[in-house]
């Protein structure tokens, strides 16, 4: 019984990441929808674009540019 009960409450916890996760996903789709609309070829552009909407979303995050590499 015990592994149900821990099991809902870490279901529980984790459902705010899941939610914002989905958000973020649905979000990308619908950018790379409108890439693809307007025919959009400029990646630089689009990485840029894709990065704000990121840091956006969480702004705890380091952007991409300044991550270090491992």
């Amino acid at each position: 019984m015990a592994d149900s009960i821990l099991s809902k409450e870490l279901i529980e916890a984790l459902r705010p990441i899941a939610e914002m996760n989905n958000a973020r996903f649905r979000q990308v789709k619908t950018m790379l929808a409108g890439f693809i609309a307007t025919q959009e070829r400029d990646m630089a552009y689009m990485d840029e674009y894709m990065d704000v909407l990121f840091d956006f979303m969480d702004p705890q995050g380091a952007r991409e540019s300044e991550r270090t590499p491992v």
